[in-house]
Order: C-alpha cells, then structure tokens, then sequence
C-alpha cells in the first residue's frame, strides 16, 4: 500500500488551499515519513460542506450496501494488515506487537459495524397498555432509528487507526457522513484507510478526512451548524471545552477522556499477578493511553514484595525500535511529551521520590 500524500475530501485527493504542508515524523528518529497538506479552516469547511451535501444520499444508501462497504473494508485491511502495523509502528512509535493488536482490532470494529448495519431496529409499542385516550386497545405505536447527519470524528493518536474506526464505521453503517480529523502525530493510518474505503466504494462525500492543528480544524467541526454530531477522544480539558461549544448548536456530543487510575494492592493478593498487571498497564505504549495506571497504592503487608518484584520486572523492559518485535517500549510520540515527563521526574524527586529504576532520558547506546 502507498501512503497518500494528500487530504481525502468528496471524494477526491487534494492539496490544502493555501498550500502549507505539515511534516509527519517517526518518533523513534524523527524521520520524515511524507509530508502532507495542512489543512486550513476553510479546508475543514470544504470538508464540512462536502459531508452536508452528501448526508440525504447516505441516508437513503441501503443497509445491505453500507455492511457491503464496511465488510469490504474490513477484508482490505485484514489483507494489508502487515503493512497497516508496520505503518502504525512508524507513525506513532508503537511496538510492532501492539501495533499488529491495533490492526486486528480494526479489522473486528469495522466487521462489527458492517453487520450492524443490517440490524437498526426500531420498537413497535402495543398501546392498549394505557386506558387514555379511548380506543388504543386498537392502536400501535412504532420508533424508526434515523441517521442523525453530519458527523464529526475526531482522533488521537495512541491507536490512531482503531480509535478512528470506533468513530467512522459505526457512523457509516448508520447512514451517516463523515468529517475525520486524525491527529498531525499520527495522521497516515487514517489517511491508508480512507484509500481503502474508497477501493470499497464508498460514495463520494461520506468520509472526509482533514489533518491540521485541533484548534482550528476542531474547532470549525465542533462550531459548524452544519454538523449534527461530534464524537472525541482526548484530553479531558478539551472535552470540556467541545461539550461546550456543541452545546450552541444543539450538537449530540460522544466523549472519551482522559483518566488518572490507581491501582490497589491489598494484602491478600496475588502479588506476582498483581505485579504483572501493573508493568502492563503502567509502560503499556509507554503509558500514552486513557486507562493508564497513573498511581499504585500498596497495602502495608505487600508493600515490600510488591516494590522488589516490580522495579525487577521494570528493569527487564526492552526500550528500543518500535519494529523489533522484542522492544517492550518505544519512544513517546514527540518532545513535548518527552519534556512533560521529565518536569513530572523531576517535581516527584523534589518531592523525596526516589528513582529506583531509569528516571532519566536514555542516550545513544542505552537503547537499541
């Protein structure tokens, strides 16, 4: 599969407006895997009007063609699965292993999407339940599930390709259109995707994808009168702030946010497992996701056993390519999450935490 080097918008592949292009980098060593068009506001609207002017279509699309679509899809990716994991790994510095999960999983969203697709039902509602008014023994009441038209997906980039799939086919199978922003870290397993829906046959206008900068992009989706929903996954400060502005136009609003989960250790627990589960959950793509473990808190009686085990198992992680299958963790996706981390090193350590293991950016040599 070749990477596209362009915006998909109604159906086309296109250059941004004004022609600014955005430089998309392997976090491992900041290649430059291709550079891409920077969409502007008035790209997001293109986008936007794009998606309006097709909804009445994708509406009246039969379920049987949208499953049709999205299995197709489904197949596509199963078939370039390879690729897509190797694509992922160096997009956003995800080990190979989690990378080929990510994939599978996509591959599972969009089946589950596709058979869907023939299965929204709506009730029927025998009325003569009620005495009021006369007559409903009679009657019949009935729900119809309508698409609800325009609507905005907005991704991140821990699982820049399933996240978007959990967004995008349900939408699809649901007779809706599409406007798509991927995030500028990790924007090419959307923009691969989108190629396939469009080998699928998928019409024009109901995916558009658009990569740029969140305020501007995001902000035009969230604000347009011309979409109808927004679904987001992100921080929770900007979830707020969608929620929000989406409530000016009376948009359905989905939101996935951030967490800060502690994990609890008592004293009759299994402390191997136990341990196990937290290196998981805590280096798990190097901790860049929502259900993170941010804090451990240990039950006197264990406290001990549990430390050892831990900084043990922690030291035996592999920090290296994102390709080699052996590397437990690979880079954080950009220096500014590199910095973040190191201020939070160094605020817990002026606080008396100690470094037991690491605590410190690894160099040239320390890594593989």
């Amino acid at each position: 599969m070749q990477v596209p080097s362009q915006m998909y918008i109604d159906g086309r592949w296109v250059d941004s407006g004004d022609s600014a292009t955005l430089d998309v980098l392997n976090p491992a060593n900041q290649e430059v895997l291709a550079r891409i068009p920077k969409a502007s506001r008035e790209d997001a609207r293109r986008a936007i009007d794009a998606a309006f002017e097709a909804k009445e279509r994708a509406s009246k699309l039969a379920a049987h063609e949208r499953s049709r679509i999205l299995l197709k899809v489904a197949s596509l990716l199963e078939q370039n699965s390879r690729e897509m994991a190797v694509l992922i790994a160096r997009n956003v510095g995800k080990p190979l292993v989690d990378a080929e999960a990510e994939t599978a999983r996509a591959v599972l969203t969009l089946t589950f999407a596709g058979e869907e697709a023939k299965r929204i039902y709506g009730q029927t509602i025998p009325l003569d339940a009620h005495p009021f008014p006369p007559g409903n023994e009679n009657r019949l009441g009935f729900t119809v599930r309508e698409p609800v038209g325009v609507v905005g997906a907005i991704s991140p980039f821990n699982f820049p390709l399933n996240l978007l799939m959990h967004k995008v086919a349900p939408a699809i199978a649901a007779g809706n259109t599409v406007v798509a922003k991927p995030p500028s870290d990790g924007p090419l397993p959307g923009l691969m995707v989108a190629k396939l829906f469009e080998e699928a046959g998928l019409p024009k206008g109901f995916l558009n994808i658009v990569v740029g900068p969140g305020e501007v992009l995001g902000d035009e989706i969230v604000t347009s009168d011309k979409v109808n929903a927004v679904s987001f996954t992100g921080e929770s400060e900007t979830g707020r702030q969608i929620s929000e502005k989406a409530a000016r136009t009376n948009k359905k609003v989905i939101l996935e946010l951030g967490g800060h989960n502690p994990m609890i250790v008592l004293d009759d627990a299994d402390v191997g497992a136990a341990v196990s589960a937290a290196v998981a959950s805590t280096f798990g793509y190097s901790g860049q996701v929502c259900t993170a473990t941010r804090r451990i808190i240990l039950s006197e009686g264990v406290r001990d056993e549990f430390l050892t085990h831990f900084e043990e198992a922690v030291s035996k992680l592999k920090v290296g390519n994102p390709l080699e299958r052996t590397t437990n963790v690979g880079p954080v996706i950009n220096r500014r999450s590199l910095e973040k981390i190191e201020r939070l090193v160094e605020d817990a350590t002026a606080r008396g935490a100690v470094a037991t293991t690491g605590g410190a950016r690894l160099v040239s040599g320390e890594y593989s």
